[in-house]
Formats: structure tokens, sequence, C-alpha cells
């Protein structure tokens, strides 16, 4: 676990042994330090009460320890955790949105994607009307330039020479002459 500007500084167990071992020898040994002669053992009693009462102090202060080295991490992470929740909240938001546009057909982006295709129906029959009448129009112009009983139309020979403009071409292409 890396170390993060700011939080308290992580202290190794190490600098807890000098600090308890000399408590910890008293209370197994017996010896309370202060005794008449260095060698009379204490009551016993004394002595559990003793090692009991440094176990509490030793996991008290590692407690301590280990929270205070894990304690900044574990909120960055419940931070980062709650950031990615909100995102996923908002994902499946975004998610439901889309799959509603997709499933309604009253919706606005599906009105406005029918009133588009309608018009370019509407705008095709009203080009290939023109195409057609234009069509009409130059056939008639053949048949007035061909003069009286030449056969204008589909199948219709045409000289080269009346054949040659762009509207020609282009009812030739479409099979109206």
């Amino acid at each position: 676990m890396a170390s993060h500007a700011g939080a308290p500084p992580r202290w190794p167990l190490v600098p807890l042994v000098p600090l308890l071992l000399p408590l910890l020898v008293t209370c197994l040994t017996g010896l309370d330090g202060g005794a008449v002669s260095a060698h009379q053992p204490a009551e016993p009693a004394a002595g559990e009460a003793c090692l009991a009462s440094t176990l509490d102090l030793l996991w008290s202060t590692v407690g301590r320890i280990v929270r205070s080295a894990v304690e900044p991490e574990v909120a960055e992470l419940a931070g980062r955790l709650a950031g990615l929740q909100t995102q996923l909240t908002e994902l499946a938001v975004r998610l439901d949105r889309i799959q509603g546009v997709q499933e309604a057909p009253n919706s606005t982006v599906q009105i406005h994607l029918q009133e588009i295709e309608a018009g370019l129906k509407k705008g095709h029959l009203d080009f290939t009307s023109k195409v057609d009448g234009v069509q009409s129009q130059v056939t008639e112009l053949m048949a007035k330039i061909a003069g009286p009983g030449v056969l204008v139309g589909a199948g219709a020979s045409v000289p080269h020479h009346i054949a040659s403009g762009p509207a020609l071409r282009a009812a030739h292409r479409y099979g109206r002459l």
C-alpha cells in the first residue's frame, strides 16, 4: 500500500518491541522491578493481571497503528467506489432513455424520422413526376421537329443531330425514346 500525502505515518511494529518488552518480561517473570529482592516473584494473580494488561495495551496499540495506516486508503477506495456507482447510475439512466426512444413509436425522435421519411418519399414522387413531364415534352418536341409521319417514342429512330442534347440522351436512357 502506497503512502499518501497528508496521511499519518505508517509505523512498523518494530518500534513497539523496545517499549513493550520490559513490561512483558516483568509480567512473565513476576519481577516487579521495585521489590526488595530482585529474585522474589510477585503474586501469580498480579503477574496474570500484568500480562493481560500488557496484551491489551499491545493489541490496542497495534490496532491504532493498523487503522491509521489503512483508514486513508479505505476512505480513498470508498470515494472511488461512490464515484463509480454514480457513473453506473448515470449510464443506466442514459441506457433507459435510449431504450425508451427505440421502443416508443410516438417519441419525438421517431415522429421526426417519420416526417423526414414521408418528405423524402413525396420529394421522390414529385421529382419522378417532373421527369415524366419533361420526357413527354421532349417527345412532343421531337415529334414536331421530325415532322408529320415520323414515329417518335419507344422503338423509334431519331436522327443523330436531333438526339444530341442532354435531355434527349436522358430520354433515351430512361427508355422514353
